[in-house]
């Protein structure tokens, strides 16, 4: 009669980065790692960087496929801001306001495809005179519901933002890119 032979797997003795408690793992490569998925959010918070997926071996909770390193309430770093933007087309909206502008010689140009950032804000025009001027043009059908907030609560924002480093900011939504109208806008702000 053959005995069954038990084949002793190695634990590893390892210290939570996230919690600082002691746990076991069998999985060498999360020596220095984390005991659970709330520890990694803790020790990414803390030291401020992200753990890729690849290295979250055995941890429960983490799924190795395809995530995308967007979570809710998570600011995007400016680089991959930059790289988005850089893959978007122009909107009609700001076409026809870059038309405009470029036909009445207004020194405005388009920077919405990720070229300037304030903070983490990338605005749609700015000005080329040296003023410090930015325009966003929107669809405000599209603005109703940005991350919960309604259109108010989001230009409140971006003034906040722009204000704080002495930018002024003006918005056209989509009734309001005419020509008319943002000659009459800009003279109203002393911008024109």
């Amino acid at each position: 009669m053959k005995h069954k032979i038990k084949k002793q797997i190695k634990m590893y003795q390892v210290i939570c980065k996230g919690c600082g408690n002691k746990f076991e793992t069998k999985d060498k490569r999360r020596i220095n790692g984390c005991c659970s998925l709330s520890c990694v959010r803790a020790y990414e918070h803390r030291v401020g960087i992200r753990i890729r997926p690849e290295n979250y071996h055995g941890i429960k909770g983490m799924h190795q496929g395809n995530q995308t390193s967007f979570k809710k309430g998570r600011k995007a770093p400016i680089e991959e801001l930059r790289k988005m933007l850089k893959q978007r087309n122009k909107s009609c909206l700001e076409k026809k306001f870059e038309e405009i502008c470029n036909k009445n010689n207004l020194p405005y140009k388009f920077v919405g495809n990720g070229d300037f950032f304030i903070e983490n804000k990338c605005p749609d025009f700015i000005n080329i005179n040296g003023e410090k001027i930015a325009i966003e043009v929107y669809y405000s059908r599209y603005k109703k519901t940005i991350k919960d907030k309604n259109i108010d609560e989001w230009k409140k924002e971006r003034e906040e933002t722009f204000t704080n480093y002495g930018w002024k900011i003006l918005f056209f939504d989509e009734t309001e890119v005419e020509e008319n109208m943002i000659k009459q806008k800009l003279s109203e702000a002393g911008v024109d």
